[in-house]
């Protein structure tokens, strides 16, 4: 487990130095605001009834927390696969494979290290 934690370590700290990071952090962060902004405009729309929004609200929640998901799910995506080839391609790979480490926990701990960055910068 402390291999895991190690990698993650210090793929949080390979993730901080990349501007893609950046760019997905502030991406999230206009999403959040105009989709908050949207919420926000639904009571004033003229000709709806409280009992309409609630059901506009509910359905527009799932809607965008799926839509988040698959965001989320497509950026890890993009985020780790160069990660790990750039890993690969250096050398890095094959000078930490054949220590006493698994592969499942080299990628584990990108993963983990990946997802803490990702939820960090949210």
């Amino acid at each position: 487990m402390t291999q895991v934690l190690t990698i993650a370590r210090l793929t949080i700290l390979e993730a901080s130095r990349r501007k893609l990071l950046l760019a997905l952090g502030i991406l999230t962060i206009v999403v959040v605001v105009l989709t908050s902004w949207g919420f926000s405009r639904l009571p004033t729309m003229s000709g709806v009834t409280p009992a309409e929004v609630r059901l506009a609200s509910s359905q527009l929640t799932i809607l965008v927390a799926f839509m988040f998901s698959g965001v989320l799910a497509l950026g890890s995506t993009l985020v780790a696969a160069p990660s790990i080839a750039s890993d690969i391609e250096s050398g890095i790979a094959l000078a930490i494979l054949p220590r006493p480490i698994r592969r499942s926990q080299l990628l584990m701990g990108k993963w983990l290290g990946l997802a803490l960055r990702r939820k960090g910068s949210s």
